[in-house]
């Protein structure tokens, strides 16, 4: 993102273009990103899309019914910034669990927004709902991952999304905003589900409808994970 807000910065533009137009080869993370290069007069032939990996051996998953069975998991992960849409899931939790009380969201990360989100939810009378686990290493955080069902994010945009990555090679169905990072990685209905920005209620949705269709999480997790570990 810093990369593409480089770009577009009049006098650095220029700059930056005469050195990638010199360049034998330039590696970028995404297709979008490829398009923006093209557009500003680089060779298309030396430009090579390579996203970032997964370690499979670390985010080793657990069986879907080796989880909890009395509460699902919902899992969120992301530093807590405005952007990340943390608020409209804590909004959609209280739809949810109209329907359905069996739930659990975590919530790993710190940020800014950390407290003004614990205070909604505490407004929204959620706290039997919702845990901040807040900041976790990175050596630690697949053991969130092995215990979750489904992995949520709202983010309003994402050059990439590595968490994505991450909740597949956990074999975690995905639900999420339609973003640069996303469509890229997730195709709906296959591997996760792809909502439009801000819609709580698609959210939701999607969330209910998974947990009161449990084959479906098997079938999108299995799906998520053979395409991380095919890609």
């Amino acid at each position: 993102s810093n990369f593409l807000h480089f770009l577009f910065q009049p006098l650095l533009r220029v700059l930056s273009n005469l050195t990638l137009k010199k360049a034998k080869a330039v590696v970028v993370i995404n297709q979008h990103t490829k398009n923006i290069l093209i557009k500003n007069g680089i060779n298309p032939k030396k430009i090579y899309v390579i996203p970032p990996g997964v370690d499979l051996k670390k985010f080793k998953y657990v069986p879907f019914r080796s989880k909890n069975k009395e509460k699902m998991e919902l899992l969120v992960v992301c530093y807590l910034l405005k952007r990340k849409g943390v608020d409209l899931i804590i909004k959609a939790i209280k739809k949810v669990i109209t329907k359905n009380n069996k739930i659990i969201l975590r919530i790993v990360g710190d940020g800014p927004q950390k407290e003004n989100l614990e205070d909604l939810v505490k407004k929204l009378n959620l706290e039997d709902y919702i845990i901040f686990e807040g900041f976790v290493e990175n050596l630690k955080i697949q053991d969130y991952y092995k215990k979750a069902h489904i992995f949520i994010s709202m983010s309003r945009a994402e050059s990439w999304g590595q968490m994505y990555l991450e909740a597949m090679a956990s074999k975690l169905p995905i639900i999420t905003t339609k973003n640069i990072g996303s469509v890229e990685i997730i195709k709906d209905g296959e591997s996760g589900y792809l909502i439009e920005q801000a819609d709580i209620e698609s959210l939701a949705e999607k969330i209910i409808f998974l947990i009161e269709n449990p084959e479906q999480i098997i079938f999108l997790g299995e799906n998520a994970y053979r395409k991380v570990k095919r890609k």
